[in-house]
């Protein structure tokens, strides 16, 4: 993995070893985390997986992780953004979706799912995790 920031953005590489890929019992797969965060400060977003341009977009709001919280929607929050583009050179996605999970049990795969809108629950609940699940079928 090669990694550089921008001003605005992050930019990441991913680079399978070929030697690694021909003698592997599985398909590359990469894991992208859309709520989870050390405070468990996530209030809600939305996530979009278009399948055809290998493309997902997410965003949300998050608490701070310092002061006073407050159940005011916009106070105290900072908005978040990504766009991760996963179709550049001749890869080829194999199966992906999108998955939830929760500390008390909820482990869902959705393979085929493009669209989550997820809000914080209020009433007690530790947050959903949440987030996208990608496999190549080549990672050249």
């Amino acid at each position: 993995m090669e990694t550089t920031t921008t001003r605005r953005a992050g930019l990441q590489r991913y680079t399978f070893d070929h030697k690694t890929l021909a003698s592997a019992k599985s398909l590359p797969h990469l894991v992208f985390d859309w709520t989870r965060d050390n405070p468990s400060s996530w209030a809600g977003g939305t996530i979009d997986f278009d399948y055809q341009k290998g493309r997902i977009m997410m965003n949300g709001s998050w608490y701070s992780s310092f002061g006073v919280r407050t159940q005011e929607y916009e106070a105290n929050r900072y908005k978040g953004f990504s766009c991760i583009d996963l179709l550049h050179g001749s890869q080829t996605i194999a199966k992906a979706g999108l998955w939830a999970g929760d500390r008390f049990g909820q482990d869902t795969k959705l393979i085929g799912q493009t669209h989550a809108n997820l809000s914080q629950n209020f009433i007690g609940s530790d947050p959903i995790q949440s987030g996208a699940l990608v496999s190549f079928a080549n990672a050249a």
